[in-house]
């Protein structure tokens, strides 16, 4: 009898030793998951802004934001945030997702409280935790939870409170869980990232409207890091080799034609040639690497054009003689959108789209006048 009760007592000891070592990779803030998550998404906040892009970054924000964001303290409370969401409610036939946004950082919950007050229609607390009710840009109703001053937990009021109950519960099923098991490895290496093993239908709101070639997508991973330049990974899954054969080379197909308007002649690096696109049996792999210098060529060449069509805007609508779209000598094509890009007219003897990374190697086509 002793021998039995030893064995258990060892057998338990061991299980639970197990339980807290694989739990160490996984942030304690992704307990309060939802309970029926299809699709998980992290960003590694401080992780970012101590990158070699956090200073363009932390610049963009404050651009972007020259009144609304009044305190930029917050931003740098904030240490990652971790999404969690099962896609549409069954049975529901359009609207937004149900999800959860739980952020962590080190935040004055008085100054939380401040910042939410137009937005706040009521107080309440769901099993101890402070519940601030509020109304969405949308209309719908939301809730924000003060967890503790590490903690903020935001989402529809349905998913808000059921991840505290999962919390609460402490169900260590997400340890052996393949979707966190393969969350925790992104996030290891990746400074923004998602993995999702269902549909992209399943995440789409009641006006959205999916890529046809998507349809066929089971499962995503996407990886993206900004630590050694700029480094993309994403894995699609399908439902068989041939579909994903037949996805990879539509996604040349599109990347080549929109990654044209990246070519060298703008200053950039040529990602066109640098995005690698493959199959392994039923899965896409998309990659993309950019050395930081290669990133900077990048970011000044995505300004230069910016401020080109700026320009060109306050100049006006009217081609001057000899311009493009203009009458005259020295006349020069005028500009065509083709999928959001700023196309040339062809003008004789010129005029290919380059798709690189096809079939056989780079494929070449000729437009036509």
């Amino acid at each position: 009898m002793k021998r039995v009760f030893l064995a258990t007592l060892t057998l338990t000891f061991a299980g639970g030793l197990a339980w807290a070592a694989s739990s160490v990779s996984m942030p304690s803030m992704w307990r309060y998951a939802h309970p029926e998550a299809k699709a998980l998404i992290g960003i590694e906040w401080q992780r970012i802004l101590r990158s070699p892009l956090g200073d363009e970054i932390r610049k963009k924000i404050a651009e972007a934001n020259p009144g609304g964001l009044k305190d930029l303290h917050l931003m740098e409370s904030v240490q990652r945030v971790f999404i969690s969401t099962p896609g549409k409610r069954e049975g529901a036939l359009g609207g937004k997702p149900a999800a959860v946004v739980a952020v962590q950082g080190d935040f004055d919950l008085e100054k939380i409280r401040t910042l939410a007050a137009e937005k706040t229609t009521g107080e309440s607390t769901y099993d101890d935790v402070e519940i601030l009710e509020l109304k969405a840009d949308s209309g719908d109703p939301a809730e924000l939870a003060l967890v503790s001053p590490q903690l903020l937990l935001l989402g529809d009021p349905e998913s808000v409170e059921a991840a505290i109950d999962h919390y609460r519960e402490g169900d260590p099923s997400q340890v052996s869980n393949p979707l966190f098991q393969r969350a925790a490895e992104l996030s290891a290496a990746s400074d923004v990232w998602i993995v999702a093993k269902t549909t992209p239908g399943d995440f789409a709101s009641k006006n959205g409207k999916q890529p046809k070639f998507l349809e066929g997508v089971r499962s995503l991973e996407a990886g993206l890091s900004f630590q050694d330049g700029l480094g993309l990974q994403l894995n699609l899954g399908t439902e068989n080799p041939a579909k994903a054969q037949e996805m990879a080379t539509t996604l040349k197909l599109m990347a080549g034609m929109m990654l044209a308007s990246q070519l060298p002649k703008q200053g950039g690096p040529n990602l066109a040639q640098k995005l690698q696109v493959s199959t392994k049996e039923s899965r896409v792999e998309m990659a993309l690497h950019l050395k930081q210098d290669e990133v900077k060529q990048l970011i000044e060449s995505m300004k230069a054009k910016a401020t080109a069509a700026v320009a060109g805007a306050v100049a006006g609508a009217q081609p001057a003689p000899g311009a493009a779209g203009g009458s005259g000598a020295g006349a020069q094509p005028s500009p065509v959108r083709i999928w959001g890009m700023d196309r040339q007219r062809r003008p004789a003897g010129d005029g290919k789209i380059h798709i690189y990374n096809a079939e056989g190697g780079t494929k070449v086509i000729e437009l036509k006048p």
